[in-house]
Protein backbone atom coordinates (compact mmCIF):
# COMPACT_ATOMS: atom_id res chain seq x y z
CA UNK A 1 0.00 0.00 0.00
CA UNK A 2 2.69 2.47 0.78
CA UNK A 3 4.66 1.76 -2.04
CA UNK A 4 1.36 2.52 -4.51
CA UNK A 5 0.78 5.55 -3.22
CA UNK A 6 4.13 6.72 -3.10
CA UNK A 7 4.26 5.59 -6.73
CA UNK A 8 0.96 7.58 -7.56
CA UNK A 9 1.88 10.51 -5.71
CA UNK A 10 5.35 10.79 -7.42
CA UNK A 11 4.52 9.95 -10.47
CA UNK A 12 1.53 12.46 -10.79
CA UNK A 13 4.11 15.46 -9.36
CA UNK A 14 6.77 14.43 -11.95
CA UNK A 15 3.80 14.24 -14.70
CA UNK A 16 3.40 18.00 -13.67
CA UNK A 17 6.65 19.28 -13.62
CA UNK A 18 7.62 17.69 -16.78
CA UNK A 19 5.04 18.54 -19.29
CA UNK A 20 7.52 18.01 -22.52
CA UNK A 21 6.98 14.14 -21.91
CA UNK A 22 3.88 12.70 -23.16
CA UNK A 23 2.41 9.80 -21.58
CA UNK A 24 3.77 7.44 -24.62
CA UNK A 25 7.14 8.47 -23.86
CA UNK A 26 7.24 7.99 -20.40
CA UNK A 27 5.13 4.65 -20.41
CA UNK A 28 8.07 3.50 -23.10
CA UNK A 29 11.33 5.05 -20.44
CA UNK A 30 9.18 2.81 -18.05
CA UNK A 31 8.97 -0.25 -20.19
CA UNK A 32 12.64 -0.15 -21.20
CA UNK A 33 13.19 0.07 -17.40
CA UNK A 34 10.94 -2.55 -16.23
CA UNK A 35 12.22 -4.73 -19.57
CA UNK A 36 15.83 -4.08 -17.96
CA UNK A 37 15.12 -5.50 -14.70
CA UNK A 38 13.23 -8.31 -16.24
CA UNK A 39 16.83 -9.28 -18.48
CA UNK A 40 18.20 -9.10 -14.71
CA UNK A 41 15.26 -11.47 -13.26
CA UNK A 42 15.61 -13.99 -15.92
CA UNK A 43 18.76 -16.26 -14.04
CA UNK A 44 16.20 -16.13 -10.73
CA UNK A 45 13.13 -17.35 -12.36
CA UNK A 46 15.17 -19.73 -14.06
CA UNK A 47 16.46 -21.40 -11.44
CA UNK A 48 13.77 -21.05 -9.05
CA UNK A 49 11.01 -22.81 -11.84
CA UNK A 50 13.95 -25.26 -12.69
CA UNK A 51 12.82 -24.38 -16.64
CA UNK A 52 15.64 -24.92 -18.36
CA UNK A 53 14.37 -26.44 -21.72
CA UNK A 54 13.14 -24.39 -25.12
CA UNK A 55 9.53 -24.90 -23.67
CA UNK A 56 10.46 -22.67 -20.13
CA UNK A 57 12.27 -19.98 -22.32
CA UNK A 58 9.57 -19.45 -24.55
CA UNK A 59 6.98 -19.35 -21.80
CA UNK A 60 9.71 -16.80 -19.83
CA UNK A 61 9.81 -15.00 -23.28
CA UNK A 62 6.19 -14.62 -23.91
CA UNK A 63 5.13 -14.27 -20.15
CA UNK A 64 7.62 -11.36 -20.04
CA UNK A 65 6.95 -10.00 -23.14
CA UNK A 66 3.06 -9.85 -22.27
CA UNK A 67 3.93 -7.98 -19.24
CA UNK A 68 5.76 -5.42 -20.52
CA UNK A 69 3.93 -4.75 -23.19
CA UNK A 70 0.14 -5.11 -21.75
CA UNK A 71 1.70 -3.72 -18.17
CA UNK A 72 3.97 -1.54 -18.55
CA UNK A 73 3.56 0.44 -22.11
CA UNK A 74 -0.32 0.33 -22.05
CA UNK A 75 -1.67 0.26 -19.01
CA UNK A 76 1.06 2.81 -17.80
CA UNK A 77 0.32 5.06 -20.76
CA UNK A 78 -3.42 4.88 -19.46
CA UNK A 79 -2.31 5.56 -15.80
CA UNK A 80 -0.30 8.62 -17.01
CA UNK A 81 -2.73 9.46 -18.78
CA UNK A 82 -5.38 9.97 -15.66
CA UNK A 83 -2.86 11.09 -13.19
CA UNK A 84 -2.30 14.42 -15.41
CA UNK A 85 -6.04 14.69 -16.15
CA UNK A 86 -7.57 13.56 -12.74
CA UNK A 87 -6.82 15.14 -8.97
CA UNK A 88 -4.41 13.33 -7.41
CA UNK A 89 -6.62 12.37 -4.64
CA UNK A 90 -8.49 10.15 -7.09
CA UNK A 91 -5.79 8.85 -9.25
CA UNK A 92 -4.12 6.94 -6.57
CA UNK A 93 -7.85 5.17 -6.03
CA UNK A 94 -7.34 4.61 -9.89
CA UNK A 95 -5.41 1.41 -9.13
CA UNK A 96 -8.14 -0.73 -7.74
CA UNK A 97 -8.57 -1.01 -10.96
CA UNK A 98 -5.74 -3.69 -11.15
CA UNK A 99 -7.00 -5.42 -8.37
CA UNK A 100 -10.31 -5.78 -10.11
CA UNK A 101 -8.81 -7.08 -13.37
CA UNK A 102 -6.49 -9.37 -11.35
CA UNK A 103 -9.39 -10.91 -9.91
CA UNK A 104 -10.69 -11.09 -13.26
CA UNK A 105 -8.22 -12.78 -15.48
CA UNK A 106 -7.94 -15.47 -12.08
CA UNK A 107 -11.75 -16.45 -12.52
CA UNK A 108 -10.85 -16.39 -16.29
CA UNK A 109 -8.00 -19.08 -15.82
CA UNK A 110 -10.18 -20.90 -13.04
CA UNK A 111 -13.14 -21.33 -15.50
CA UNK A 112 -14.98 -19.87 -13.00
CA UNK A 113 -17.09 -16.86 -11.74
CA UNK A 114 -16.86 -15.16 -8.43
CA UNK A 115 -18.29 -17.02 -4.82
CA UNK A 116 -20.60 -14.86 -3.26
CA UNK A 117 -18.58 -13.44 -1.07
CA UNK A 118 -15.82 -12.35 -3.59
CA UNK A 119 -18.68 -10.49 -5.88
CA UNK A 120 -19.55 -8.56 -2.54
CA UNK A 121 -15.80 -7.76 -2.06
CA UNK A 122 -15.66 -6.44 -5.74
CA UNK A 123 -18.68 -4.26 -5.30
CA UNK A 124 -17.71 -2.90 -2.83
CA UNK A 125 -14.56 -1.95 -4.13
CA UNK A 126 -16.39 -0.40 -7.32
CA UNK A 127 -18.56 1.23 -5.22
CA UNK A 128 -15.75 3.03 -3.45
CA UNK A 129 -14.37 3.86 -6.46
CA UNK A 130 -17.71 5.71 -7.80
CA UNK A 131 -18.58 6.77 -4.21
CA UNK A 132 -15.08 8.83 -4.14
CA UNK A 133 -15.22 10.17 -7.89
CA UNK A 134 -18.89 11.59 -7.13
CA UNK A 135 -17.72 13.28 -4.15
CA UNK A 136 -15.20 15.49 -6.50
CA UNK A 137 -16.15 18.66 -7.09
CA UNK A 138 -16.55 19.73 -10.84
CA UNK A 139 -16.12 16.21 -12.03
CA UNK A 140 -18.66 15.23 -14.66
CA UNK A 141 -19.80 11.36 -14.22
CA UNK A 142 -23.03 10.37 -16.06
CA UNK A 143 -25.76 9.39 -13.60
CA UNK A 144 -29.30 8.59 -13.59
CA UNK A 145 -30.60 12.46 -14.07
CA UNK A 146 -27.44 13.01 -16.68
CA UNK A 147 -26.79 10.31 -18.89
Amino acid sequence: LAAWTYYAVANTRWLRRTPHFSNQNWSLLTGLMTGAMALLATPVFLFHSGQTTVNGWTQFWLVSGGIALGGSVIGTAFWNAASRLLPLTLSGQMIVFETLFALLYNFIAEQRLPRPLELAAIVALAAGIWWSARRHPGLELPSKANP
